[in-house]
Protein backbone atom coordinates (compact mmCIF):
# COMPACT_ATOMS: atom_id res chain seq x y z
CA UNK A 1 0.00 0.00 0.00
CA UNK A 2 1.38 3.39 -1.00
CA UNK A 3 0.58 6.17 1.43
CA UNK A 4 0.07 9.64 0.03
CA UNK A 5 0.66 11.62 3.17
CA UNK A 6 3.00 14.34 4.41
CA UNK A 7 3.77 12.05 7.34
CA UNK A 8 5.58 9.75 4.93
CA UNK A 9 8.36 12.21 4.14
CA UNK A 10 10.61 12.08 7.14
CA UNK A 11 14.19 13.28 7.49
CA UNK A 12 16.56 10.40 8.10
CA UNK A 13 18.65 10.48 11.28
CA UNK A 14 21.86 12.35 10.55
CA UNK A 15 24.10 9.48 11.58
CA UNK A 16 22.32 7.23 9.08
CA UNK A 17 23.29 9.39 6.11
CA UNK A 18 27.01 8.59 6.08
CA UNK A 19 28.93 5.45 5.19
CA UNK A 20 25.99 3.30 4.11
CA UNK A 21 26.61 -0.43 4.27
CA UNK A 22 25.30 -2.54 1.44
CA UNK A 23 25.16 -5.56 3.72
CA UNK A 24 22.07 -7.16 5.18
CA UNK A 25 21.60 -5.85 8.70
CA UNK A 26 21.00 -8.01 11.73
CA UNK A 27 17.47 -7.77 13.09
CA UNK A 28 15.89 -8.34 16.47
CA UNK A 29 12.34 -9.19 17.46
CA UNK A 30 10.65 -7.15 20.18
CA UNK A 31 7.48 -8.17 22.02
CA UNK A 32 5.68 -5.06 23.29
CA UNK A 33 3.74 -5.32 26.55
CA UNK A 34 -0.03 -4.82 26.41
CA UNK A 35 -1.09 -2.34 29.11
CA UNK A 36 -4.76 -1.56 28.43
CA UNK A 37 -7.63 -3.04 26.45
CA UNK A 38 -11.34 -2.27 26.39
CA UNK A 39 -14.19 -1.70 24.00
CA UNK A 40 -16.79 1.03 23.59
CA UNK A 41 -20.44 0.70 22.59
CA UNK A 42 -21.90 3.50 20.51
CA UNK A 43 -25.60 2.98 20.96
CA UNK A 44 -28.27 4.36 23.26
CA UNK A 45 -28.18 3.16 26.83
CA UNK A 46 -24.54 2.06 26.72
CA UNK A 47 -22.68 5.29 25.93
CA UNK A 48 -21.63 5.72 29.55
CA UNK A 49 -20.66 2.10 30.21
CA UNK A 50 -17.07 0.98 30.79
CA UNK A 51 -16.00 -2.42 29.42
CA UNK A 52 -12.41 -2.45 30.65
CA UNK A 53 -12.87 -5.68 32.61
CA UNK A 54 -14.61 -7.58 29.81
CA UNK A 55 -13.12 -10.94 28.79
CA UNK A 56 -13.86 -10.15 25.13
CA UNK A 57 -13.36 -7.10 22.96
CA UNK A 58 -16.30 -6.53 20.66
CA UNK A 59 -16.14 -5.07 17.15
CA UNK A 60 -19.47 -4.64 15.40
CA UNK A 61 -21.07 -2.51 12.71
CA UNK A 62 -24.26 -0.53 12.39
CA UNK A 63 -26.40 -3.50 11.36
CA UNK A 64 -25.57 -5.75 14.29
CA UNK A 65 -28.77 -5.35 16.28
CA UNK A 66 -28.17 -4.93 20.01
CA UNK A 67 -24.39 -4.99 19.44
CA UNK A 68 -24.38 -1.95 17.15
CA UNK A 69 -21.21 0.08 16.67
CA UNK A 70 -18.62 -1.36 19.03
CA UNK A 71 -14.90 -0.59 18.80
CA UNK A 72 -11.94 -2.31 20.48
CA UNK A 73 -9.12 -0.24 21.99
CA UNK A 74 -5.62 -1.49 22.87
CA UNK A 75 -2.50 0.24 24.22
CA UNK A 76 1.08 -1.02 24.33
CA UNK A 77 4.16 0.12 26.25
CA UNK A 78 6.27 0.99 23.22
CA UNK A 79 8.76 3.16 25.09
CA UNK A 80 9.45 0.43 27.62
CA UNK A 81 10.09 -2.18 24.93
CA UNK A 82 12.37 -0.44 22.44
CA UNK A 83 16.09 0.13 22.96
CA UNK A 84 17.18 3.69 23.68
CA UNK A 85 17.79 5.67 20.49
CA UNK A 86 15.47 3.61 18.28
CA UNK A 87 14.10 5.70 15.42
CA UNK A 88 11.21 5.09 13.01
CA UNK A 89 13.52 4.05 10.17
CA UNK A 90 14.69 0.99 12.11
CA UNK A 91 11.17 -0.47 12.26
CA UNK A 92 11.10 -3.11 9.54
CA UNK A 93 7.77 -4.68 10.48
CA UNK A 94 5.13 -4.37 13.21
CA UNK A 95 2.35 -6.92 13.56
CA UNK A 96 -0.76 -6.82 15.73
CA UNK A 97 -1.94 -10.35 16.59
CA UNK A 98 -5.50 -10.89 17.82
CA UNK A 99 -7.44 -14.02 18.72
CA UNK A 100 -10.97 -14.28 17.31
CA UNK A 101 -13.15 -16.24 19.73
CA UNK A 102 -16.58 -15.65 18.17
CA UNK A 103 -17.87 -14.64 14.74
CA UNK A 104 -21.56 -13.82 14.75
CA UNK A 105 -21.29 -12.10 11.38
CA UNK A 106 -18.18 -11.95 9.18
CA UNK A 107 -16.94 -8.60 8.02
CA UNK A 108 -14.06 -6.16 7.86
CA UNK A 109 -12.01 -4.68 10.70
CA UNK A 110 -10.18 -1.41 10.12
CA UNK A 111 -7.08 -0.31 12.05
CA UNK A 112 -6.96 3.30 13.26
CA UNK A 113 -4.82 5.22 15.75
CA UNK A 114 -6.29 6.80 18.89
CA UNK A 115 -5.63 10.54 19.15
CA UNK A 116 -5.75 11.12 22.93
CA UNK A 117 -5.00 9.35 26.18
CA UNK A 118 -7.38 6.79 27.73
CA UNK A 119 -7.29 3.97 30.26
CA UNK A 120 -9.20 0.71 30.28
CA UNK A 121 -10.79 1.46 33.66
CA UNK A 122 -12.34 4.75 32.55
CA UNK A 123 -12.92 4.46 28.80
CA UNK A 124 -16.53 4.97 27.70
CA UNK A 125 -18.11 5.87 24.39
CA UNK A 126 -19.21 9.32 25.51
CA UNK A 127 -15.66 10.32 26.50
CA UNK A 128 -13.68 8.21 24.01
CA UNK A 129 -10.85 9.92 22.10
CA UNK A 130 -10.98 10.50 18.39
CA UNK A 131 -9.33 8.23 15.84
CA UNK A 132 -7.21 8.91 12.77
CA UNK A 133 -6.00 7.03 9.74
CA UNK A 134 -2.82 7.45 7.77
CA UNK A 135 -3.88 10.41 5.63
CA UNK A 136 -6.04 13.53 5.55
CA UNK A 137 -9.01 11.45 4.38
CA UNK A 138 -8.79 9.32 7.53
CA UNK A 139 -8.16 6.19 5.49
CA UNK A 140 -7.58 3.15 7.74
CA UNK A 141 -3.98 2.03 8.10
CA UNK A 142 -5.08 -1.44 7.09
CA UNK A 143 -8.36 -3.30 6.69
CA UNK A 144 -9.12 -6.99 6.38
CA UNK A 145 -11.98 -9.44 6.61
CA UNK A 146 -12.50 -11.55 9.73
CA UNK A 147 -14.67 -14.59 9.09
CA UNK A 148 -13.43 -17.58 11.11
CA UNK A 149 -13.56 -18.08 14.89
CA UNK A 150 -11.05 -19.84 17.15
CA UNK A 151 -7.99 -18.63 15.29
CA UNK A 152 -5.43 -15.82 15.28
CA UNK A 153 -5.62 -12.93 12.82
CA UNK A 154 -2.72 -10.56 12.19
CA UNK A 155 -2.69 -6.96 11.01
CA UNK A 156 0.32 -5.16 9.56
CA UNK A 157 0.60 -2.06 11.77
CA UNK A 158 4.09 -1.01 10.68
CA UNK A 159 2.94 2.45 9.63
CA UNK A 160 1.08 3.01 12.90
CA UNK A 161 4.24 2.29 14.90
CA UNK A 162 6.36 4.48 12.61
CA UNK A 163 3.85 7.30 13.05
CA UNK A 164 4.15 6.95 16.83
CA UNK A 165 7.92 7.01 16.68
CA UNK A 166 8.35 10.01 14.40
CA UNK A 167 5.75 12.09 16.25
CA UNK A 168 3.01 12.11 13.60
CA UNK A 169 0.71 10.95 16.40
CA UNK A 170 1.47 10.12 20.03
CA UNK A 171 1.21 6.51 21.14
CA UNK A 172 -2.34 6.48 22.45
CA UNK A 173 -2.95 3.01 21.14
CA UNK A 174 -4.70 1.22 18.31
CA UNK A 175 -8.45 1.15 17.67
CA UNK A 176 -10.08 -1.74 15.83
CA UNK A 177 -13.22 -0.33 14.26
CA UNK A 178 -15.95 -1.96 12.15
CA UNK A 179 -14.96 -1.73 8.50
CA UNK A 180 -18.51 -2.37 7.31
CA UNK A 181 -22.02 -2.42 8.73
CA UNK A 182 -22.47 -6.16 9.14
CA UNK A 183 -19.43 -7.31 11.11
CA UNK A 184 -19.99 -8.69 14.61
CA UNK A 185 -17.00 -10.44 16.22
CA UNK A 186 -15.51 -11.00 19.66
CA UNK A 187 -11.75 -10.87 20.28
CA UNK A 188 -9.98 -12.16 23.39
CA UNK A 189 -8.94 -9.49 25.89
CA UNK A 190 -6.13 -9.84 28.44
CA UNK A 191 -8.81 -10.58 31.02
CA UNK A 192 -9.78 -13.76 29.12
CA UNK A 193 -7.89 -16.02 31.52
CA UNK A 194 -9.73 -19.15 30.36
CA UNK A 195 -8.08 -18.83 26.94
CA UNK A 196 -5.08 -16.58 27.66
CA UNK A 197 -5.01 -15.10 24.16
CA UNK A 198 -4.46 -11.36 24.72
CA UNK A 199 -3.59 -9.13 21.80
CA UNK A 200 0.12 -8.89 21.04
CA UNK A 201 2.31 -6.37 19.24
CA UNK A 202 5.48 -7.78 17.67
CA UNK A 203 8.11 -5.50 16.12
CA UNK A 204 11.08 -6.44 13.96
CA UNK A 205 13.92 -3.92 14.26
CA UNK A 206 17.01 -3.46 12.15
CA UNK A 207 20.18 -2.96 14.17
CA UNK A 208 22.63 -0.15 13.47
CA UNK A 209 26.21 -1.13 12.86
CA UNK A 210 29.50 0.75 12.72
CA UNK A 211 31.51 0.26 9.52
CA UNK A 212 35.32 0.09 9.45
CA UNK A 213 35.57 3.85 8.82
CA UNK A 214 33.66 4.48 12.04
CA UNK A 215 30.45 5.70 10.42
CA UNK A 216 27.14 4.49 11.81
CA UNK A 217 24.95 2.83 9.23
CA UNK A 218 21.49 1.36 9.24
CA UNK A 219 21.50 0.25 5.65
CA UNK A 220 18.12 -0.50 4.12
CA UNK A 221 16.29 2.78 3.59
CA UNK A 222 15.77 5.53 1.04
CA UNK A 223 15.96 9.27 1.48
CA UNK A 224 12.53 9.83 -0.07
CA UNK A 225 8.99 9.10 1.14
CA UNK A 226 8.50 6.06 3.30
CA UNK A 227 7.27 2.95 1.47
Amino acid sequence: MTRQSTSLTRPLPAMALSGLLLLALPVRAVDVALTDDAYTAGYSGYLNTNYGAAVSLSVSGLSSGAATNRRAWVRFDLAGALPSGTTWDLVQKATLRVYVNTVTAAGKISIMAATAAWTESTLKQNIAPGTRGFDANNTPYVQQTVSVADKYVTFDVTEVVRDWMDGTVANYGIVLVPGDTVINVQLDSKEATANSHPMALDITLATRRVNPAGDVSMGQFTAGPRP
